[in-house]
């Protein structure tokens, strides 16, 4: 698979195909309004996307830098 990627660069995950994420989950801490995002994890990468639109854009990140931004996220709570 290679090293990870240097700051500022993506890894390539296209190979995967749109179908890795198959199962998308939302934090419990979401309300009803539809403000939401909404992840799933697959093929080494962390897809996110807006709950609205279920079938729009997905923003993929390495599972290392979202693990990375979870702690952090966590640490300045």
């Amino acid at each position: 698979m290679g090293p990870p990627p240097r700051r500022g660069e993506g890894r390539d995950v296209s190979a995967c195909g749109r179908t890795r994420f198959a199962a998308w989950r939302k934090s419990s801490y979401s309300g009803q309004g539809g403000d939401c995002v909404e992840i799933a994890d697959g093929c080494g990468a962390v897809g996110v996307r807006d709950s609205a639109r279920p079938g729009g854009p997905v923003v993929v990140f390495p599972a290392e830098a979202w693990g990375a931004f979870l702690a952090r996220a966590v640490a300045r709570r």
